[in-house]
């Protein structure tokens, strides 16, 4: 951004070739789509300047007979409304379980997985499909340790540390350190593979694979099992790399093989630490099982959080008791109420599990301490949401790691360099049938905040908005601020309005309070895309047409929409490519909705009032990118102004690269096209330095030029 002469920000930067006037504006901004500013309307909540609150003012529990109590209050409050809307309605529910645990959302084909998997849909109702999709996908670990390797190599270039990716629209925003396109700057997260230039360190089924990446040619180095776990993935701190996964649903430990059949290999969680020393013999130096079901991994400097949600073993004994409810008598929740006085505190807490493989048998242990886990204000649900935090510098990292734990529900998880935000959506399919009844209609957003400037994790406060989150992008922090893009009616739902809104959170205080509002965006249409800078977001949504929105958050308590853009199609992703540019990937669409293809389109957002986009690629009928769902495989190279990417033919069956180039007049050029000849899918890409990238596929990862993809060598992970 250009400045005045006196060091502050100038009203205008000169006049560009099309005769537009350039101007700085403030760095915030969403886009997805842009409806007319005069369909918007304002909503100030409550005014600013909450007084903030020490987390140990927040309520923890004094012991386990605390937590027992209350759990079990908050389980009975759930049988007794679940039994007065079974009579009510004349039907009761034949899992009561179910009706215990807040619904989760179902998934929906096309909409992008929260922490995208490639392959997985947005939020899922089993537990299994709750695993963040982050699980199989990519993400970065932010300056890695030097690790010992055979050759050298510049590890690929990572943005400003310590700011939110894309702060500043003026500058372009490359991948992480570890080769992961990341959310913020100086937060790495957990991916299918890991780089620092010279090493790639990747997760395979049940294995863990190193390949030197330094020269042309790729080498695969040495590799370990994983034993009695499905790898999903990892983090890389130095010679160290976390691993993440599930449980081998294929093998089982316990005597009592019921009790094993009662727990999925969804609810476990396993985490490895792996030693890198040396990378032709990685060595397991330790490993665990958590009762619990992954949904994200984080990483600031050289600590690891791992963020976890588990349903209590004790809520699944209760579904028998339904019978009793299906008339007026009380007789089922009087059973409920004996059986959970009878139930310890340690038996709500997510167990570490001691596997004994030879012996075929396991012992449990708390993960942590009663007095650990706080409870929020209000009720969030019944499960408990847990934060590891682990320093890789440790060689019993798992066995010291600190926990924390919160009695409520999460799914998204977002993170800065100081705060990490868990976010759930209320509601499910339940909600559209509450609203077909003529009861309550939309859905609500529970979020909760933890202080992770310490070692450990603090719980601070937790809030709620009304609408429905689309994915972690649609979160953001500045200035002790939560920002979040919510939609009014859930994606599952079919009919009726819907309107696309920017809600503002203060986050002092014991409670997440709002102060400021703007709706009615994207009428009846979906979010696709959400980017944020410091005081601009811009955010795309979808139907027949692609609106994008840029809406001013330069004074928080009255933030406004300050233009629109609509073309066919939409973008599902927005990468800022600096001088006030961003580069969306979705798909063309015709007048009607209908997509066309993979389409890069290149948007000039420096008049906030007067968005355009510059110019736009097509790939032809059938085409998609492993980015529209999960962004963290997309390659930017400012340095070349250079996006890559990987592409797929449904009509064709074929799977490759595309490169493509940014002019200065934002002109986009297909500079190269690589196809395979092998049927070897593509899924996600990396930068190396030197102008080089890596594609990684299910068999093996393979070293390209950048600008001409060029093949320069592959090698198999076997």
């Amino acid at each position: 951004m250009d400045v005045t002469g006196d060091g502050q920000p100038g009203t205008t930067t000169g006049t560009t070739s099309t005769g537009r006037r350039r101007r700085a504006w403030p760095a915030a901004l969403i886009g997805t789509g842009v409806l007319g500013a005069a369909a918007l309307t304002f909503t100030l909540v409550s005014p600013l300047g909450a007084s903030s609150a020490d987390a140990s003012e927040l309520p923890a529990f004094r012991d386990c007979d605390a937590l027992a109590e209350h759990m079990s209050d908050l389980a009975l409050d759930r049988l007794a409304d679940s039994r007065r809307r079974a009579y009510d309605e004349y039907t009761a529910t034949d899992d009561v379980a179910a009706d215990l645990a807040l619904p989760v959302p179902p998934p929906m084909p096309g909409v992008p997985a929260p922490q995208a998997v490639p392959g997985s849909g947005p939020l899922a109702a089993t537990n299994a499909q709750k695993a963040d999709a982050s699980t199989a996908g990519a993400a970065g670990a932010e300056a890695p340790r030097a690790m010992d390797a055979p050759a050298a190599a510049p590890a690929a270039p990572a943005p400003a540390a310590g700011r939110s990716a894309g702060a500043d629209p003026s500058d372009a925003v490359g991948s992480s350190a570890s080769g992961t396109n990341t959310q913020e700057a100086g937060v790495d997260e957990a991916d299918l593979a890991k780089t620092d230039g010279r090493l790639l360190v990747t997760v395979r089924d049940r294995s863990l694979v190193v390949l030197d990446v330094a020269g042309q040619t790729p080498r695969r180095l040495g590799s370990v099992r994983l034993t009695g776990q499905r790898a999903l993935e990892l983090l890389l701190a130095g010679d160290r790399a976390v691993v993440v996964g599930t449980a081998d649903s294929r093998e089982r430990y316990l005597d009592d093989e019921a009790g094993a059949r009662s727990r999925g290999a969804a609810a476990l969680t396993t985490l490895s630490v792996v030693d890198l020393s040396d990378p032709a013999r990685p060595r397991v130096v330790s490993t665990e099982e958590i009762t619990a079901r992954y949904l994200s991994a984080r990483m600031t400097g050289d600590t690891v959080r791992v963020v976890l949600s588990s349903t209590p073993d004790v809520l699944r004994g209760l579904s028998g008791l339904t019978d009793g409810w299906r008339g007026r008598d009380d007789r089922g929740l009087e059973d409920a109420r004996e059986r959970l006085a009878r139930v310890p505190g340690e038996d709500w807490l997510p167990m570490r599990r001691n596997v004994d493989r030879e012996a075929r048998s396991v012992s449990e242990t708390p993960l942590l301490d009663c007095s650990d886990v706080r409870y929020p204000v209000t009720d969030s649900g019944l499960d408990l949401l847990t934060v590891l935090s682990l320093d890789t510098g440790l060689d019993d990292a798992i066995e010291q790691a600190a926990a924390t734990a919160l009695v409520g529900s999460g799914d998204l998880v977002y993170a800065t360099t100081e705060k990490l935000f868990v976010a759930t959506t209320d509601g499910g399919w339940d909600d559209g049938w509450d609203d077909f009844r003529g009861g309550r209609s939309g859905v609500t957003t529970r979020v909760h905040s933890f202080d992770i400037t310490g070692d450990g994790a603090e719980y601070l406060a937790s809030g709620r908005v009304d609408g429905y989150l689309y994915g972690r992008w649609a979160m953001s922090e500045s200035g002790g601020l939560l920002r979040m893009v919510t939609t009014s009616t859930a994606p599952w739902r079919r009919g009726g309005s819907t309107e696309t809104g920017v809600v503002v959170l203060d986050t002092d205080g014991k409670r997440m309070r709002e102060i400021g509002r703007v709706d009615g965006m994207g009428l009846t249409e979906t979010v696709r895309a959400v980017r944020w800078f410091d005081d601009v977001a811009a955010i795309v949504t979808f139907r027949q047409t692609d609106p994008l929105y840029l809406v001013d958050l330069s004074r928080p308590e009255s933030p406004r929409v300050r233009g629109e853009l609509k073309i066919p199609g939409y973008s599902a992703y927005l990468h800022p490519i600096g001088d006030h540019r961003l580069l969306g990937v979705g798909q063309d669409g015709d007048n009607w909705g209908a997509t066309r293809g993979l389409q890069v389109s290149n948007f000039d957002i420096l008049d906030l009032t007067d968005p355009r986009r510059t110019d736009a690629l097509g790939f032809g009928p059938g085409t998609s990118s492993p980015v529209e769902q999960d962004p963290r495989g997309f390659v930017y190279l400012p340095s070349e102004s250079l996006a890559v990417l990987p592409v797929f033919s449904y009509r064709e069956g074929r799977n490759g690269l595309a490169a493509i180039g940014v002019t200065d007049n934002g002109r986009l050029r297909r500079l190269a096209t690589w196809y395979d000849s092998d049927r070897r899918r593509v899924i996600k890409v990396m930068p190396l330095g030197d102008g080089r990238i890596v594609a990684l596929d299910h068999e093996g990862v393979r070293i390209f030029d950048a600008e001409s993809l060029r093949l320069h060598g592959s090698a198999y992970y076997r």
